[in-house]
């Protein structure tokens, strides 16, 4: 089982408590890839996912790179569902034609990958939106997390944020686990360094919010 994190920024190179047996992939000197991919860096990228797979755990940087969840569902071999928790819908149109972008991934993986069968999104309210085929028990899941969807109090992040907390994450999901198989999850969102410095109060709280849901995946994992 994969154990990834994908260093973009630096955020997680300044936390000392995430797991030692985690991958650390050193991305940072990857260009056009902050907000926006441009073709050469999605080829770097998904050369890196496709050695690896979905498979497993993978953490990605704060939410400027939640484009790539898409990336990884790409690799997946089989008819599968997605569940998706954030507070935006990501689903919207790129505004630079020819680019996909982190407000774009769920978009461009409706159109392209077809083996996604169904998309459940769960915005920073709670609320349940789903399209595509019904979800079934019969097809594996995958699932990607922005920590954006969670409150302020519980962690801060550098988009607006939604109002949830990690026990009704928890509840919510294991609804939709429950007699599934889990391919895999992803987890995303995170604070900002100001001239290479994270603040430290709010790098705690992201790292131990990623020390949670670390945990929590990989329970269901095994």
């Amino acid at each position: 089982m994969n154990k990834l994190i994908f260093n973009f920024t630096g955020l997680y190179a300044s936390m000392d408590l995430l797991p030692k047996d985690f991958e650390m992939i050193d991305c940072t000197g990857i260009r056009g890839a902050e907000l926006y991919i441009d073709e050469e860096a999605e080829g770097i990228l998904q050369k890196l996912i496709d050695e690896r797979g979905a498979e497993g755990v993978h953490l990605v940087d704060n939410g400027n790179y939640h484009y790539m969840t898409r990336l990884f569902l790409k690799t997946i071999g089989e008819p599968f569902d997605l569940l998706y928790f954030d507070n935006h819908s990501d689903d919207q149109p790129p505004a630079f034609e020819g680019l996909h972008s982190c407000g774009s991934w769920v978009l461009d993986a409706r159109e392209s990958i077809g083996a996604l069968c169904n998309i459940t999104w769960v915005d920073g309210n709670g609320k349940i939106h789903s399209s595509g085929k019904e979800a079934s028990e019969d097809r594996p899941l995958y699932i990607s997390f922005d920590k954006d969807v969670l409150s302020k109090e519980e962690v801060p992040t550098n988009w607006d944020q939604g109002i949830l907390s990690l026990k009704q994450i928890y509840e919510i999901a294991d609804k939709y686990i429950k007699g599934r198989r889990l391919i895999g999850a992803d987890i995303c969102g995170g604070c900002v360094s100001t001239d290479g410095i994270f603040p430290s109060e709010d790098l705690i709280k992201n790292e131990a919010v990623d020390l949670e849901l670390i945990k929590y995946f990989l329970s269901r994992l095994n």
